[in-house]
């Protein structure tokens, strides 16, 4: 057959090739028809849908249990391009049978020269095709990929990258093989295939057989974290490094952080910031960061972070503490400089971890901690979210854990609350702040006195919802509402003038309304326990409202008397309220 007679043949379409196929013909012929078909494929998207024919993959499949290394090469190449990102042609090769695929660990295993070519079918082969996985992954791949580590490296992250079937995963990861590649991570932090690997390592690090033998094999991922910080420390960065590996080097960088980032979630990874946590807060602290116009060193911010998460492991927090005043620093004497944002957050969080913790929190009232942080809290930081809820976080476990609540109650504690009720619109924040009022409040009763008229205000805006963001709009999260009336009733039943002090007398009904057509019990017994109170203090109600009260307490008043008897047990009090209620 001539080369014209071949051109032909392909010029008349791809019926003509697959009838060609079909004839007796030598081994070189067939060699050349797949090498027009991969360089077509390879070349020209449109090739990969044309050939998209049974016949045609038949033929392919057939030579990839060829001795001859030119037509196994030819054979993967068509495979290779022909699958790249075309799930119609790996939806044919399952129908033909997947198992004639696994020729091509025998090819990897037996030519040296189509290791990258094997290992990239592979790849394709495995994308979005989770029956394909769990045909092909067997002991021959794995042996295949092992084959592969020293000189495919990247493409066998690729690989490893684009198996999706948990079980598969689950198998890689107990592999001999996975052990050989986290021994080999590169150590150049401008080799593209150490970005790819932590990116991968990133992606993966929920499963917990990762995690098994990544924490046994972790030596290289260490070294990388040590020398990104010794990169970006040196004072001649980025100037010391080639151009063209400045962009990698910064995408090393900035993934290796991302990794240490994740480790603090789970028990078996936190363990490994065990040797890092000196040179962490080292690199955090080194600097004049104190100075005014500081300008943070590259990923200054993301060590600090990572302390941030350190912090969370309570075996560690002590070594951070030895350096608390630093943090305390950072966290309340830089807010001048917006640049310090990102780390004064990181620090505010990791005060946040002191105040978990007993005895720091008894140190930290003692040096008089709660005038720096309601520094915090003013109408500028309202917009940024996460450094007013570690913020509020800090003076709620305050109000927990403090031996002497008296170190919290007070005017601080004050401007803490009342800011947040007015300006956050957050709910997660905003109930963060009611818990630490009601805390406060079951320690100090008096604390209401303080809270005077601004106060109040603030606390039935709060009740009422007033500006509150919601997630769900059809579905509003009531919690914030019914704690914050929670604290009003309690308030109103304890101090008959606040109303009077407030005249907003329709505000308060319609927030006692609301909420006592809730299904929420302990607040419907709390509702109903004021308004008997009002009029045992002879507070007249206005007279739509009293009607509407009356008719909401009559609809569920019958509701619970026809529920069964266990049910009008268990409401036992509210049914005594109610009917007390309705003889005034």
């Amino acid at each position: 057959m001539t080369k014209l007679d071949l051109n032909q043949i392909f010029d008349n379409g791809v019926d003509n090739i697959i009838q060609f196929i079909k004839t007796d013909l030598e081994l070189s012929t067939k060699s050349e028809i797949m090498q027009r078909i991969a360089d077509q494929c390879r070349d020209d998207e449109k090739f990969r849908q044309i050939y998209v024919k049974k016949e045609i993959l038949e033929f392919i499949i057939g030579l990839l249990n060829c001795d001859n290394e030119h037509s196994a090469l030819q054979a993967c190449r068509c495979i290779v391009n022909l699958t790249y990102y075309n799930e119609p042609a790996r939806n044919i090769l399952l129908e033909i049978g997947g198992d004639k695929l696994k020729n091509i660990s025998l090819i990897i295993e037996k030519f040296p020269n189509l290791r990258l070519v094997g290992i990239s079918a592979y790849a394709n082969l495995f994308e979005s095709c989770e029956k394909l996985q769990e045909i092909l992954i067997d002991e021959g791949f794995k042996k295949a990929i092992s084959i592969c580590i020293n000189d495919c490296y990247e493409t066998v992250i690729r690989t490893l990258n684009n198996i999706t079937s948990i079980n598969k995963m689950n198998e890689c990861f107990k592999s001999p093989f996975f052990i050989e590649l986290l021994d080999k991570i590169p150590n150049d932090l401008a080799d593209s295939n150490f970005s790819e690997v932590v990116e991968y390592f990133i992606s993966v690090l929920s499963f917990e057989e990762f995690r098994k033998v990544f924490c046994k094999h972790s030596e290289a991922i260490f070294n990388g974290y040590k020398s990104a910080i010794d990169i970006i420390v040196n004072p001649l960065f980025p100037k010391n490094v080639n151009e063209e590996d400045l962009n990698q080097i910064c995408m090393s960088i900035k993934l290796i952080f991302d990794l240490f980032n994740e480790f603090y979630q789970f028990k078996e990874t936190a363990k490994l910031y065990d040797s890092i946590i000196e040179l962490t807060i080292a690199y955090t602290l080194h600097g004049n960061i104190y100075k005014e116009d500081y300008i943070p060193a590259p990923t200054q911010n993301h060590t600090c972070e990572i302390l941030c998460h350190i912090a969370t492991v309570e075996e560690f927090l002590s070594r951070i503490w030895d350096k608390h005043n630093e943090f305390i620093k950072i966290a309340f004497e830089t807010s001048k400089n917006s640049r310090m944002m990102d780390m004064q957050k990181h620090c505010i969080g990791i005060i946040q971890s002191f105040s978990t913790n007993k005895e720091y929190v008894s140190i930290l009232l003692k040096e008089g901690i709660m005038e720096k942080l309601s520094s915090i809290f003013n109408e500028n930081n309202m917009m940024n979210q996460p450094l007013i809820y570690r913020s509020i976080s800090v003076l709620q476990n305050f109000t927990i854990l403090a031996e002497d609540k008296n170190e919290v109650c007070n005017e601080f504690a004050l401007k803490i609350i009342i800011i947040t009720f007015k300006y956050m619109t957050n709910i997660v924040i905003r109930y963060s702040a009611v818990q630490a009022l009601r805390n406060i409040l079951n320690f100090k009763p008096e604390f209401s006195e303080l809270l005077k008229k601004e106060g109040l205000n603030a606390l039935i805006d709060v009740c009422l919802g007033k500006d509150e963001a919601q997630e769900k709009k059809d579905e509003p999260d009531k919690r914030v509402r019914f704690e914050a009336t929670r604290i009003l009733i309690r308030l109103l039943k304890e101090n008959k003038s606040i109303k009077e002090i407030l005249n907003r007398d329709n505000d308060i009904y319609s927030c006692l309304l609301e909420n006592l057509k809730t299904d929420y019990a302990i607040l419907i017994k709390e509702v109903m326990e004021l308004l008997i109170n009002f009029y045992n203090n002879n507070i007249i109600l206005p007279n739509q409202f009293n009607l509407q009260i009356k008719e909401i307490v009559k609809e569920k008043l019958s509701t619970i008397l026809a529920s069964p008897k266990d049910n009008q047990l268990l409401n036992k009090d509210i049914l005594e309220l109610f009917e007390k209620f309705l003889t005034f």
